[in-house]
C-alpha cells in the first residue's frame, strides 16, 4: 500500500541520524517513491495461516512421489563423480601452464605494447598541440610588434609629406596594414581555437576508436584489460582535457586583448595622421577650413570667367545669325516663320499694335544688338584705349529707330511711342550678356577678388599658397581677357572686311521688293474701288444703245426719245465725274508709296549708317601680345593723295607729286585709328513725284516745298559704306524702274478708259441726230469743253475698226 509521496526523507529517517537506503526506488527529481509500507496485524496473521496450510497441504500431497525415488544412492552417485573430476583436474595442472597460460600471457603482453604505444601517441599528439599554441601566441607577439613597428615607421614619414596626396597614401597603408594584422590576428585565434577545441576532440575520438577496436574481439581482449584500458584511457583524457582547458585559458585572454593590440596602434597613427593633415593644410591652403579664401576666390573667378565666355559665345552665335539672315533671298517677301531659328531672343515679340514686322527690323535689331553687346562687352574687360574708352559705352551707342521703318533715330527727350524701342535693347542685352552690363569691370572685379582674399587673413601676414595661387589667378584671368579682346577685335574686323558688306543687299533688296510688291497691290486696290462703277456704266450705256431704236424716230415716241437721252446725259455726266477722281486717287497712291519707300529708304540707310559706326575699329583697341610683330597694311595712292592734298592746300600739282614721293615706301603710322569723314548725300525726293507732273495728272494739294534729296549723313568714309552707298543706289534705281512702268501701266488704263468715254459719246449724239432729236445743251457742255489730247486720236478709231 503506497501511503504518499514526498521529496523530503522520512522524518524517522531524518530523527535517528541515518540515511535513506540508496537502493529504494526514486522519482525523476530523487524523492521515494514508497515513503512508507505498513501491513495490518490481523490481515497479516491471516494471510500467513493460510500459507502454511496451503504449503503443508502440498508438502502432503507431494510426500508420496518422493518416497519413491532413491536419494542415497544417488548422493553416492554424486560423490562418486566428483571424487574421479578433481582427480582429473590434479592431472591437468601442468598442461594448463604450457597450452594455455603461455600463449595468453603473450597476447596480453601484446595488448600491454600496443596500449603502452597508444598512450604514447596520445602524449605526442598533446604535446605537439602545446607547442603549436606556444609558437602560434609567439607568432602573434611578433606580428604585434612588426605591427607597431610598421606603424611608427609611417608616422615617422608624416612630417615629410608634401601633399595630401602623400598623406592619404600613407593613412591608405597604415588601414592596410592594420586590416591585414586583424586578418592575421583571426587566422591565429582559429588556429588556436583548433587546437583549445578541435584538436583535444580528437584525440579522444582516438582512443574511443581504440578500446572499439579492442572490443570486436579479433585481438581476445578479456574483460578485466577491457575495464583496465578504460579506466587508464578515461584518465588520460582527463589529463588532455586539462591541457586544452589551460589552451583555451590562454586563447581567451589573447581574443580578449586583440582587439586593443589593433586598435590602439591605429588610433594613435590615426591621431598623428590628423595632426599631420591639419599642419599640411594650413600650410598648403588645403581642406574646407583652410582652403575657404581660395575657393571663394576660385567660385568668383569662375562666375566672372564664365560671364564673360556666355557673352563672348552670344556675340558669336548674333554674328551667326546676321550671316544667316544675309543669306535669305530678299526676292520675295520674308515671312516671320521663315527666319532661321534663333534662341536668344525675339524681335517679334517687342512689335506693338502700329507697324507690322518686317525682315529690316530684324536686321537692324540684330545689328544694333549686336553694336552694343560688343561695346558692353569691350568696355567690361577693358578691350578699348583709355581715350577712346568713352565711344564704346552703351548709352553712347545712338538710339535708332529699330521698329519703325520711316523714321531713323529717336528724339532726345523719351517719348511714349519710342519706349518699346529702350525695352528693346534692354531685354535683348540682357539675354546677351546677362548680369555683366550690372556688374563693376572685369580688372576691378579681379582686384576685389584679390582685395576680399587678402582681408581674410587681416591682423596677420597672407600665407604663401594664398599669395601663390592669387599670382596665379592674376596671369590666368589676364591671359583669358587677353584672348577674349583678341576674339572681339577679330569678330569687329571681320564685320567691317566681309560680313557686312551684304548688309545693303539684305536690307535695302527686301526693302525695294516689299514696297514694289506694295505698289502693284496697291495701284491694283485702287482700281477695284471704281470697277464696279464702270461696270455699271458700261451696263447703263449698253441698255440706252439697245432702246435706242429707229421707231424712237417716230413724233409719237419724243417723249421716250427725250427721256432716254437725258438718262444717257446723266450717265456721260457721272462717268467724266469719275474719270478724274479714278485719277487722283491713282495720284494719291503713288505719291504716298514713293514718299513712304523714299522715307524708310533714307531712314534705314542712317539707322546702317549709325550702327556700323558704332562697331569699334581696329586701332580703338588696346594693343596686344604681338601687334608688333604684324605690319600694318599700307595706305592707298589716292587715300594719300588725298591726304597729301588736304594737307599742303594749293601748293600745286608739283609740291604733291613731290609729297607723294617723299612719303613713297612709308607706311601710315596709325591707318586704322580713324576714318575719313564723309558726308553722304540722300536719296532723291522729287524723282518719282516727277513722274506723275502734266495735264492727264493732277497737281499735289496743297503743293508742298521739297528739298531735291533726303537729308545727307555725316559719317566716314570706308569700304563697308560705299558698299552701303552703293546698295542703296541699286535697289533705288531698281524701285524706280518698277515705279515707272506700274505708272505708265496706270495711264495707259486711264487714259483708255477715257478715251472710250470721247468715243461713246460723239457715237451717241450722232445716233440721237439722226433719229431728229436734240442733246440737251446744259448736259451736253461739259463734255464739249474737253477736248480728247491731240496724240491720241486715231486709237479710238482703230479700235472701231
Amino acid at each position: 500500500q503506497v501511503v504518499g509521496v514526498s521529496q523530503d526523507p522520512p522524518a524517522e529517517a531524518a530523527a535517528d541520524g541515518t540515511a535513506p537506503d540508496d537502493n529504494a526506488p526514486r522519482l525523476a527529481d530523487g524523492s521515494l517513491v514508497l515513503e512508507e509500507l505498513a501491513f495490518g496485524d490481523e490481515e497479516l496473521e491471516g494471510n500467513l495461516a493460510a500459507a502454511r496450510t496451503t504449503v503443508f497441504q502440498e508438502l502432503c500431497s507431494c510426500k508420496r512421489h518422493l518416497d519413491r525415488i532413491n536419494i542415497a544412492g544417488r548422493c553416492e552417485d554424486a560423490r562418486r563423480k566428483l571424487d574421479q573430476r578433481l582427480r582429473r583436474h590434479a592431472n591437468r595442472k601442468g598442461q594448463v601452464q604450457v597450452e594455455w597460460y603461455v600463449p595468453r600471457y603473450s597476447i596480453i603482453s601484446k595488448h600491454k605494447d600496443k596500449f603502452e604505444r597508444h598512450l604514447m601517441d596520445i602524449a605526442r599528439r598533446s604535446q605537439a598541440h602545446d607547442d603549436e599554441t606556444d609558437a602560434l601566441h609567439a607568432e602573434m607577439a611578433a606580428e604585434e610588434a612588426s605591427y607597431q613597428a610598421f606603424l611608427l615607421e609611417l608616422q615617422g614619414k608624416l612630417g615629410e609629406a608634401e601633399s595630401l596626396s602623400v598623406l592619404t597614401a600613407l593613412e591608405r597603408q597604415g588601414s592596410e596594414r592594420a586590416h591585414l594584422f586583424e586578418e592575421r590576428c583571426k587566422e591565429i585565434s582559429n588556429k588556436l581555437r583548433h587546437l583549445a577545441d578541435a584538436a583535444p576532440k580528437g584525440l579522444d575520438v582516438a582512443s574511443e576508436h581504440f578500446i572499439a577496436t579492442c572490443r570486436t574481439g579479433e585481438e581476445s581482449y578479456s574483460q578485466k584489460e577491457l575495464e583496465f584500458y578504460g579506466a587508464e584511457l578515461d584518465e588520460l583524457t582527463v589529463q588532455v582535457h586539462e591541457r586544452a582547458r589551460a589552451r583555451d585559458e590562454r586563447l581567451g585572454e589573447l581574443v580578449a586583448k586583440m582587439e586593443d593590440m589593433r586598435r590602439v596602434p591605429h588610433e594613435e597613427f590615426e591621431s598623428k595622421m590628423a595632426e599631420a593633415k591639419e599642419q599640411l593644410s594650413a600650410l598648403l591652403g588645403l581642406g574646407r577650413k583652410h582652403s575657404e579664401p581660395r575657393r571663394k576666390a576660385q567660385e568668383q573667378c569662375r562666375l566672372l570667367l564664365s560671364r564673360a565666355a556666355l557673352a563672348q559665345q552670344n556675340i558669336s552665335n548674333l554674328i551667326s545669325y546676321l550671316v544667316a539672315l544675309f543669306s535669305e533671298s530678299t526676292a520675295e517677301t520674308i515671312k516671320a516663320t521663315a527666319l532661321p531659328p534663333f534662341s536668344l531672343f525675339c524681335l517679334r515679340d517687342f512689335v506693338e499694335g502700329g507697324e507690322p514686322w518686317s525682315f529690316s527690323v530684324e536686321v537692324l535689331g540684330v545689328l544694333s544688338i549686336l553694336a552694343c553687346a560688343v561695346a558692353a562687352a569691350g568696355t567690361h574687360i577693358g578691350a578699348f584705349q583709355e581715350e577712346k574708352k568713352s565711344r564704346y559705352v552703351v548709352e553712347s551707342i545712338p538710339a535708332v529707330r529699330i521698329l519703325v521703318e520711316g523714321e531713323a533715330m529717336c528724339p532726345a527727350v523719351e517719348a511714349p511711342e519710342t519706349k518699346a524701342e529702350k525695352t528693346l535693347r534692354e531685354a535683348c542685352l540682357n539675354s546677351v550678356l546677362g548680369q555683366m552690363p550690372r556688374t563693376s569691370t572685369y580688372v576691378s572685379e579681379i582686384e576685389s577678388i584679390v582685395k576680399a582674399a587678402n582681408d581674410f587673413f587681416a591682423g596677420k601676414p597672407t600665407p604663401d599658397f594664398m599669395l601663390k595661387y592669387l599670382k596665379e589667378m592674376q596671369e590666368s584671368s589676364a591671359q583669358v581677357r587677353l584672348a577674349a579682346v583678341r576674339s572681339i577685335r577679330e569678330q569687329c574686323d571681320e564685320l567691317r572686311d566681309s560680313t557686312l558688306q551684304q548688309l545693303g543687299d539684305a536690307l535695302f533688296g527686301e526693302l525695294a521688293a516689299r514696297s514694289i510688291r506694295r505698289l502693284q497691290q496697291l495701284t491694283r486696290e485702287v482700281q477695284e474701288t471704281s470697277r464696279a462703277a464702270w461696270e455699271e456704266f458700261d451696263a447703263k450705256r449698253a441698255a440706252h444703245e439697245h432702246k435706242l431704236s429707229p421707231g424712237l424716230s417716230n413724233p409719237n415716241s419724243e417723249a421716250e426719245l427725250r427721256a432716254l437721252v437725258e438718262a444717257e446725259s446723266e450717265r456721260e455726266v457721272a462717268a467724266a465725274a469719275l474719270a478724274p477722281e479714278d485719277r487722283a486717287r491713282m495720284a494719291r497712291c503713288f505719291r504716298q508709296q514713293s514718299d513712304t519707300f523714299i522715307h524708310c529708304l533714307a531712314a534705314r540707310f542712317e539707322v546702317a549708317i549709325r550702327l556700323i559706326d558704332a562697331l569699334p575699329l581696329h586701332g580703338h583697341f588696346t594693343a596686344l601680345p604681338g601687334d608688333d610683330q604684324v605690319e600694318p597694311p599700307r595706305m592707298s595712292i589716292k587715300r594719300r593723295l588725298r591726304r597729301l592734298s588736304s594737307g599742303l592746300g594749293a601748293g600745286g600739282e608739283q609740291d604733291v607729286m613731290a609729297a607723294l614721293r617723299a612719303s613713297s615706301g612709308k607706311q601710315e603710322e596709325s591707318p586704322n585709328d580713324e576714318l575719313p569723314e564723309r558726308l553722304w548725300e540722300g536719296v532723291p525726293c522729287l524723282e518719282l513725284c516727277a513722274l506723275l507732273r502734266g495735264s492727264s495728272w493732277p497737281p499735289e494739294t496743297p503743293a508742298e516745298t521739297r528739298s531735291e534729296l533726303t537729308p545727307s549723313v555725316q559719317s566716314f568714309r570706308s569700304p563697308v559704306h560705299k558698299k552701303l552707298y552703293e546698295r542703296r543706289g541699286f535697289f533705288y534705281a531698281q524701285y524706280r524702274s518698277a515705279f515707272t512702268s506700274e505708272v505708265e501701266r496706270c495711264e495707259v488704263q486711264l487714259a483708255a478708259r477715257e478715251k472710250r468715254e470721247e468715243a461713246l459719246k460723239r457715237t451717241w449724239r450722232s445716233a440721237v441726230r439722226q433719229l431728229g432729236g436734240e442733246v440737251p445743251e446744259g448736259k451736253q457742255t461739259p463734255v464739249e469743253e474737253e477736248p480728247p489730247p491731240p496724240p491720241e486720236k486715231e486709237k479710238p478709231k482703230a479700235k472701231k475698226r
